[in-house]
């Protein structure tokens, strides 16, 4: 049950941004690659929801409650998203969102984009492990040589 907590954590923390599943995984002192999966899933479960159910997210019409100013239409994230989109395409876009974007964003720029919502969640898979090996295994070396 315990382990089982552990998992749980490390998922709920890399959903909203990618690093903090790999820094809980560390300090519960959990394996690199358990760590690596549990953060992958965590970034899964919420590109998941916006991919797939981003269609009942805008029906809710969140927008509605907000203030009646006009929003900026380019903003610094979004011209990182469309640099990055231009030149690297999705594969870009997957591979900086453990990165530069958080989940939430990566799925939103790549859903924006108007790519296929499976080859959204496949590359993004693909790239959320990358990183999730990659982070914990950095991690797992820097906190060794503290210790």
């Amino acid at each position: 049950m315990w382990r089982f907590s552990k998992y749980l954590a490390v998922i709920s923390a890399s959903t909203i941004k990618f690093v903090g599943g790999p820094l809980a995984g560390i300090a519960m002192s959990m394996k690199w690659w358990e760590t690596a999966i549990c953060s992958a899933a965590g970034m899964m479960i919420t590109v998941t929801v916006i991919v797939y159910g981003g269609n009942v997210l805008s029906l809710l019409k969140i927008g509605s409650f907000k203030s009646k100013k006009p929003k900026k239409i380019f903003t610094k994230t979004t011209r990182l998203g469309i640099k990055v989109k231009s030149s690297l395409g999705l594969w870009g876009i997957s591979f900086l969102t453990p990165l530069l974007f958080t989940p939430i964003v990566g799925s939103f720029l790549a859903i924006s984009f108007k790519y296929p919502k499976f080859e959204i969640f496949t590359k993004m898979l693909v790239c959320g492990l990358f990183w999730g090996v990659i982070q914990a295994l950095t991690l797992k070396f820097i906190k060794a040589l503290f210790i």
